[in-house]
């Protein structure tokens, strides 16, 4: 939907599905208590449903998720659709590990999704799209 809209093609009631598709993926966040380094992932608000449903993604795929906090040690996931939040949010650091969706010259939410890869092994690749 986000790629639609990115193209002027939006789905009817767009808004309202972004909405349940978010209050879902923070319901069965809610329900993964995983142990283990965590991965930030942060949003600005009007991409909150998006960086929910990427959050649990990642915490089924065995990745402890904070969608609230992050420090220099762990890794970032900025998800954005209206740019600004990378700058905004001070994730610039040197050395920072941060991986940008969705699309274009970051990673996509599918590359997530595949079993073949670890997400933390996608966020080090990506590190070079935050400096």
């Amino acid at each position: 939907m986000c790629e639609l809209g990115l193209r002027g093609r939006r789905v009817t009631d767009h808004q309202a599905l972004i909405q349940l598709i978010g209050d879902r993926s923070r319901q069965l966040l809610r329900q993964c208590r995983l142990q283990g380094p965590p991965v930030a992932v942060l949003a600005a608000p009007a991409d909150a449903p998006l960086a929910d449903l990427v959050a649990v993604v990642l915490a089924m795929r065995g990745c402890a998720v904070s969608r609230t906090h992050h420090d220099d040690a762990v890794p970032v996931v900025v998800v954005e659709t209206g740019g600004g939040l990378v700058a905004a949010g001070g994730l610039e650091r040197p050395g920072a590990r941060v991986a940008v969706l969705p699309g274009g010259d970051a990673i996509v939410l599918a590359q997530f999704i595949d079993p073949a890869v670890h997400p933390l092994t996608l966020i080090d690749r990506a590190a070079a799209l935050a400096v």
